[in-house]
């Protein structure tokens, strides 16, 4: 009984972790796909580079977070790829 509880600990603990990764590699997609869409209503370069810098400093922020994470970086990325596949 106490191995099921466990595993069921461990589960849930991996499943939570991965859902982190999911939404913050979610969370960058969003923003790059914004740029894309605003992409071909903007009037203001400057605006367009501004949103681009956040995108960016968002997915580097994470990168260096996650850099002494070999584990969780690499669910990270492979969430970032999935959802940019969407």
């Amino acid at each position: 009984m106490k191995v099921i509880i466990l595993f069921l600990a461990l589960l849930s603990f991996s499943c939570r972790r991965n859902s982190d990764e999911d939404s913050v590699a979610q969370k960058i997609c969003d923003c790059y796909e914004s740029i894309h869409s605003k992409k071909e209503t903007a009037d203001n370069e400057e605006e367009l580079q501004q949103e681009i810098d956040k995108c960016n400093l968002l997915f580097q922020s994470e990168l260096e977070r996650l850099k002494n994470q070999p584990e969780e970086k690499e669910l990270f990325m492979k969430a970032y790829r999935n959802c940019q596949e969407k």
